[in-house]
């Protein structure tokens, strides 16, 4: 598995920037809004290599990128070829489901902990 390059290509949001990597995990700052409200803008997470694709946690939040992309999603099973396929869902409605062959990930991994840094404003 490569190390991660942390940027997003084309229109695809959830950029990570990367804070410290040691054995393969990392900690990186969350930026973008296809994860509200579920993750905010600013949120750290805490993320582990996920090297086998055939184990994936389905429904959990994941760093994943491809040659052409990187995204910061929930992975979902692709129930009509979930050999080949998953389903890169966002928590925010605005922006659309993609199906991606498995084949096209690069690298995958699953966050562990999601530390909220947004300041709520009092009533």
């Amino acid at each position: 598995m490569m190390n991660p390059s942390l940027q997003v290509a084309g229109n695809v949001s959830g950029a990570c920037a990367p804070q410290s990597v040691e054995n393969g995990k990392f900690v990186a700052t969350y930026h973008g809004d296809n994860m509200k409200p579920k993750i905010s803008d600013g949120d750290v997470i805490y993320f582990c290599p996920q090297d086998d694709l055939d184990l994936i946690m389905y429904g959990h939040v994941f760093y994943v990128e491809t040659d052409d992309f990187s995204v910061v999603c929930h992975v979902r099973r692709y129930a009509p070829d979930e050999d080949n396929k998953v389903i890169l869902h966002h928590a925010n409605p605005e922006y659309q489901d993609m199906i991606l062959d498995k084949s096209k990930i690069r690298s995958c991994y699953m966050a562990d902990r999601i530390v909220s840094v947004s300041i709520k404003q009092p009533f």
